[in-house]
């Protein structure tokens, strides 16, 4: 069920196997879209979005993992909306990629989409919020997080989770190295309000929960569990 986080900011929160989507209204006609979701649950975010009445003008993805990723499909054929993907991880949507999409992981194919924006590092993304477009390795070598500073809202896909904990880095393209230093930056960051990919957003003082994930990170790569 689709909830109201913040005046521009609302959540489809993650059921079994998916993530949590994020809609942000842009104004009194549009709305965006921050991950898809599996698309096991396409029919209700569909419906969610029809409520809303208003035009889906983008969809933008964290990383290209089937989770975050697998509605894209079905959400840009019934919207018809741009779609924005780290540059790096570009190819794997329009590819149609099973492996480091891990579609293959769930036994899922991967239809491939067109990406009409190939986002770069420390680019900007107006959304109704202005939104700096981050890169930040370490569960897929192309993740970004989504940082507005005056609100200080992070959308961190699967970087940086409550309960100070972090993403895996076992599946392709992760790397544990990478993922400490992006967490180091996180926790370097003023971050408030922090919106997840997976588990209940954070809408206060985020900022202590992302030290403890970094020092948590950290902690595991120096004795050789990450």
């Amino acid at each position: 069920m689709l909830k109201q986080l913040s005046e521009e900011i609302y959540v489809i929160p993650e059921k079994e196997f998916d993530a949590n989507i994020y809609l942000i209204v842009e104004d009194e006609k549009t709305l965006n879209l921050i991950d898809t979701g599996t698309g096991l649950n396409c029919s209700q975010t569909i419906k969610e979005i029809e409520e809303l009445k208003l035009k889906l003008k983008r969809i933008i993805l964290t990383h290209c993992h089937i989770d975050h990723s697998g509605g894209l499909h079905r959400l840009v054929k019934k919207f018809s909306p741009e779609v924005g993907v780290f540059e790096m991880e570009a190819p794997y949507i329009a590819m149609g990629d099973t492996i480091v999409t891990v579609a293959s992981f769930f036994g899922v194919d991967f239809p491939p989409t067109k990406v009409d924006l190939y986002l770069e590092n420390k680019s900007f993304l107006d959304l109704g919020l202005t939104l700096t477009v981050l890169n930040m390795p370490g569960h897929t070598k192309g993740s970004i997080v989504l940082y507005e500073p005056v609100k200080k809202i992070m959308i961190s896909g699967d970087v940086v989770f409550p309960e100070n904990s972090f993403g895996r880095t076992d599946f392709p393209t992760g790397n544990g190295k990478e993922m400490v230093e992006s967490l180091r930056k996180i926790s370097e960051m003023d971050v408030e309000m922090l919106l997840p990919g997976h588990m209940p957003p954070i809408l206060k003082n985020a900022n202590q929960n992302n030290k403890k994930s970094f020092q948590m990170a950290k902690t595991m790569y120096e004795q050789g569990f990450l």
